[in-house]
């Protein structure tokens, strides 16, 4: 990897679709330092994929700016792009190619040396753990070869900033945790990772920063560690089989009830001896409990309330 320190600064930045009377993105505002793994968190249709769009450039900045190393991506392009890649939501690779062939051919386009390029493409096959497919054409994969081959690709150039956008939607468990296991490992090596997903055992697993994004807009950002010590409280977390009428949640939320869906609620604080009794209020109020959970709040808990907290305001 560059020995070029590297972090990405967003300032004010705004985003608009022609015809679409609501902007994408409303003045977002953040800093990903050199080294994180920073996870992107939002409902489908927040502003995600756009945002990750015009951090790689693939969206020219209409309001606002982006910068790495305190340069606009927009002044110094060439030396961006020459440091960071992106595995996108879309495969993005030659089908009928098998997939030494599809690496082989987007390793020469960062026009390495022969020993550099066999060397990063020796480690990408072994990280995305291709090794035993490399003869088959790229079509004929599961979707999870698929996305492992995509991901293998944009680590060819050992990039100091790895932008993912949904790196795991719809792959099978192993796959997933391949992936997930790749991308800890360049995020060893110094690689700062900005990774988008709405898996959040995912996000809890591997990104040490986060950020909430609902309707275009940055509603929540901090460490890890602060969103959990937020989740930290003794908590009792019920789904219901089908949606409590609204007699029941209104007798729910005055007794500090949060409601996270139509068939999940939350209650923080709770002491144990009073679990009971609210399980029996459930029960009262004609509820059928498909499952409970008390213990620590989950990082899940707390990014379901923020969205809750927005859609409200």
């Amino acid at each position: 990897m560059s020995s070029q320190t590297s972090f990405v600064k967003v300032d004010n930045l705004n985003h608009s679709y022609a015809g679409s009377s609501k902007p994408a993105l409303s003045d977002i505002s953040l800093v990903i330092p050199k080294g994180a793994c920073f996870g992107l968190l939002g409902p489908n249709g927040a502003g995600k994929s756009t945002f990750i769009s015009l951090l790689t450039g693939m969206i020219k900045v209409q309001d606002g700016t982006i910068a790495i190393n305190d340069v606009a991506i927009d002044k110094n392009g060439k030396t961006f792009k020459s440091i960071s890649a992106i595995a996108p939501q879309d495969l993005a690779f030659y089908p009928k190619l098998t997939v030494k062939e599809n690496l082989t051919f987007f390793a020469g386009a960062y026009n390495l040396k022969r020993e550099t390029l066999n060397e990063q493409t020796a480690f990408a096959i072994k990280v995305c753990d291709l090794e035993n497919v490399l003869n088959r054409r790229s079509d004929t994969l599961s979707g999870g070869l698929k996305r492992r081959l995509n991901l293998a690709i944009a680590l060819l150039n050992k990039p100091d900033i790895l932008y993912l956008d949904e790196p795991t939607v719809g792959i099978d468990a192993r796959s997933r945790q391949t992936i997930l296991n790749a991308i800890s490992e360049m995020n060893k090596l110094g690689c700062t990772i900005v990774y988008t997903s709405h898996y959040m055992e995912e996000v809890e697993a591997i990104c040490d920063h986060i950020g909430i994004i609902d309707g275009g807009k940055l509603i929540a950002q901090d460490t890890k560690t602060a969103f959990l010590d937020k989740a930290g409280r003794q908590s009792l977390h019920i789904t219901m089989s089908e949606p409590l009428p609204s007699y029941a949640t209104d007798e729910l939320t005055a007794r500090r009830a949060k409601l996270l869906s139509p068939r999940e609620f939350i209650i923080e604080g709770l002491n144990p001896a009073l679990m009971t009794d609210v399980i029996n209020l459930v029960a009262e109020l004609g509820g059928e409990i498909e499952q409970s959970h008390y213990g620590k709040s989950r990082l899940e808990d707390v990014y379901l309330d923020l969205l809750n907290q927005n859609e409200a305001q």
